[in-house]
């Protein structure tokens, strides 16, 4: 098994192919070939190896960790995509998530009627509107239209 350098830690981790991912989560989900910050190969790690404690996830890391800094949650089902994220983007996605979930947790709107409603605003499809796959601007929108009054 592999090996990388991670947090002072030589450890073992899981190569990604189809089929160790299948027999890992038994299931299909799209995985990350490659770093979309360096290039880096991308790895499977247990949550705690990176936060200190155990959360319960797995984690698609980048091989140069902490250096680079990108990651991902391993997705809980088949239909969410993975998109890498560094530190700023993941702190711009729990910004758009928080002003989000504000909007559709105020009992107008269901989660999925909100997702919907967002698609629409921001011209796009429902299956390109997850917070999880969106860009720095694409956050900043979201934050904006929550803001602005669009949801009510």
């Amino acid at each position: 098994m592999p090996r990388i350098r991670l947090r002072g830690l030589d450890i073992e981790v899981e190569e990604i192919n189809d089929q160790t991912f299948e027999e890992l989560l038994g299931r299909k989900v799209s995985v990350p070939a490659n770093c979309s910050y360096c290039g880096g190969n991308i790895n499977i790690v247990e949550d705690k190896l990176i936060y200190g404690q155990t959360y319960g996830n797995q984690l698609f890391v980048c091989e140069n960790w902490p250096k680079c800094n990108a990651l991902a949650k391993v997705p809980p089902n088949n239909t969410t995509p993975v998109a890498l994220a560094d530190r700023i983007l993941r702190q711009a996605r729990v910004a758009a998530h928080n002003a989000f979930d504000r909007q559709w947790k105020r009992g107008k709107l269901t989660r999925s009627q909100a997702y919907e409603k967002l698609s629409r605003l921001m011209s796009i499809s429902r299956a390109e509107c997850h917070i999880s796959m969106f860009d720095i601007h694409q956050c900043q929108e979201v934050i904006f239209l929550c803001a602005s009054g669009e949801f009510q």
